[in-house]
């Protein structure tokens, strides 16, 4: 790892409802199979670990609701999202009906913009503008 190399680091998202605490460490051992995408609020929480697998067995989802809905009770649960062959394939196909005109983009240009400007500042790239 190069000097100057932030590898441990925590960025704190504002939203009008809502806190996001975004953390890294690339110095984990087993560091892959430990990344984890949790989200936390009242109603419930639901963790993914790891965030991606391709060893054929399936990626699942820890979900616990205080709350049950139309397709889960309240309690925790298992859920079941299948296997995943590929990181980007799925993401490539959309990309490829887009740019044919088979489909329009999900996103907009201001939409991708201010994503990457959050990035940018959360990595300490660039000032964060209010």
């Amino acid at each position: 790892m190069s000097e100057g190399t932030v590898n441990n680091a925590l960025a704190v998202l504002e939203y009008h409802h809502a806190v996001v605490t975004v953390r890294a460490c690339c110095k984990a051992v087993e560091g892959l199979n430990q990344r984890r995408f949790k989200i936390s609020g009242t109603k419930g929480t639901a963790e993914l670990s790891p965030v991606e697998r391709f060893d054929g067995q399936p990626l699942t989802m820890n979900l616990t609701l205080l709350e049950g809905n139309g397709e889960y009770s309240a309690g925790s649960h298992v859920v079941d999202l299948g296997i995943r062959r590929d990181r980007y394939r799925d993401q490539l196909l959309e990309l490829a009906a887009i740019l044919r005109g088979e489909m329009e983009n999900p996103y907009t240009y201001e939409h991708d913009y201010r994503v990457q400007e959050a990035v940018l500042a959360a990595s300490g790239l660039t000032e964060w503008k209010k």
